[in-house]
């Protein structure tokens, strides 16, 4: 809003109203605003969240023998968000068909990310306020049960919540045989909302983009022309604007290939087919970095901070395609409008640096999914609307290790069940999964509570402190951050 204000103020002369027509001060300005939101809001978010009793309680033990019992708001994500989209409505080009799609993608998995988020902090405070009635009522372990009746106090907590929390039992004998009040609780009291729900709102969101970047007027690109002089080559751009499935691949010197030319053999259909692939491809990324960053979300300021890295590359990578003398010394992709994703990605890194205030160990506040989900997607995203999307191999690698190594390790171990193993032990890829907390914890340890486990892959044998692994993971990505920027010369 602030842009068109100034515009107009700049016809009649106003001093340094011309100022808001360059990307690198409104880019600069927007960073610090986020920052400066970020932190501002955070404090008051994290007071109001503990006055008003809504925090997610910690893992279990048996999940995470580090937890600690604090009271420790999730829900963040809204903090960020809402960081990202002020500044953004204040300094962005709002009629940019780029940004209107970043400020959808963030609004439309933020709230995916708050309904699963609402349920789990729901769930937990019922959960609280039942087993608070029963101690008062003088029911502090499960032998004090003398009736069923005496468990209609968390019962009614349950259908003031309406959704179920407690297990229910057909003799008082069964619950009395508990070894604790917390086993009162269904195991699946705080999942949130369903999988398969998240990855509808993932996909509706990569079907919408790959649709809009393929139907849209306004998403188009200038492709990379060669022209032969006497002293070697020249890379210029083609003059008109053409709509286009290109991608870049890195490593590669002649590295563009567009999807139709994939599908190539499909003749006169391979226009429409290159399409469809694009969309399928855009779907897969949103997917594969949302859910990578939604599980790289375990540690105090892991995500945040791997993510103001990757969010600052992705900011690079659009500057130099939005600029036509950088695009073409780069030979890349000329973006026309993608200038307005490095307003909008200085504002996310303004926002998790701030929110990084309060989120390094030991954390004050959470993000939750409202802020993984969403800041997976905005990446995926990003590096779509530039055509940079194999890049985000190693841009985020870091979440796709994640990804990965959470899905070999259930499938190891999936099949190990199916075949049965005559040693006894239960096989496991690594020693835990996601990748981060195979560091977190010595072989020894896992051993001493299920001695029946074995490792594929035993390392370390040792243990890392949690800030060392926050740190050495922020390091990985920096290097693969930089390597990403790299292919754009090295071919």
């Amino acid at each position: 809003m602030l842009y068109y204000l100034f515009r107009y103020l700049s016809e009649y002369g106003i001093p340094g109203a011309h100022l808001w027509s360059y990307i690198s001060f409104r880019a600069l300005l927007t960073l610090v605003l986020s920052l400066i939101i970020s932190m501002w809001l955070g404090e008051y978010f994290i007071k109001w969240m503990q006055r008003h009793d809504f925090y997610e309680e910690p893992r279990s033990a048996d999940i995470d023998p580090f937890s600690r019992p604090r009271r420790v708001p999730s829900m963040g994500g809204l903090v960020i968000i809402l960081a990202i989209i002020i500044p953004t409505l204040l300094l962005g080009r709002l009629r940019n068909i780029y940004m209107l799609l970043m400020l959808g993608t963030t609004v439309w998995m933020g709230l995916f990310g708050f309904m699963d988020d609402w349920k789990k902090i729901k769930a937990s405070r019922i959960i609280r306020l039942a087993l608070r009635q029963l101690r008062e009522r003088g029911i502090s372990k499960p032998a004090d049960i003398q009736d069923l009746s005496d468990l209609d106090v968390i019962y009614s907590e349950e259908r003031k919540g309406k959704m179920p929390v407690f297990k229910h039992f057909d003799t008082v004998e069964d619950a009395r045989q508990l070894s604790s009040l917390n086993m009162l609780v269904s195991p699946n009291a705080k999942d949130g909302i369903r999988p398969l729900t998240k990855l509808l709102g993932q996909g509706l969101l990569g079907l919408a983009v790959g649709l809009t970047l393929w139907l849209s007027p306004d998403a188009v690109i200038h492709e990379n022309v060669t022209v032969e002089r006497q002293q070697g080559q020249t890379v210029m751009m083609k003059s008109e604007p053409v709509k286009s499935n290109m991608t870049t691949i890195p490593f590669v010197k002649e590295h563009n290939i567009s999807y139709g030319g994939i599908l190539s053999f499909l003749g006169e259909y391979r226009h429409v087919a290159g399409w469809i692939l694009f969309v399928g491809v855009t779907l897969f990324f949103v997917m594969l970095i949302s859910n990578g960053a939604n599980l790289n979300d375990g540690m105090d300021g892991m995500c945040v901070g791997n993510s103001s890295i990757m969010f600052l590359t992705l900011a690079i990578l659009a500057y130099v395609s939005s600029h036509i003398a950088l695009a073409s010394y780069l030979n890349i992709m000329y973006v026309p409008g993608s200038e307005e994703l490095v307003i909008f990605l200085l504002a996310c890194v303004g926002a998790m640096i701030g929110f990084l205030w309060y989120n390094a160990s030991e954390a004050q506040m959470w993000m939750g999914d409202t802020g993984s989900l969403t800041i997976g997607s905005i990446m995926a995203v990003t590096a779509v609307i530039i055509h940079k999307e194999l890049l985000l191999f190693f841009i985020c690698f870091i979440f796709i290790a994640e990804t990965l190594s959470s899905f070999f390790q259930t499938a190891v171990a999936k099949r190990d069940n199916r075949r049965g193993n005559p040693t006894g032990k239960k096989i496991r890829l690594f020693k835990r999964a996601p990748i981060h907390d195979t560091f977190r914890y010595s072989t020894e340890q896992l051993l001493a509570s299920n001695p029946d486990l074995k490792f594929i892959i035993d390392w370390p044998r040792g243990r890392w402190n949690d800030n060392k692994v926050t740190v050495r993971f922020w390091i990985i990505t920096i290097i693969a951050c930089a390597i990403a920027v790299a292919t754009l010369k090295i071919r």
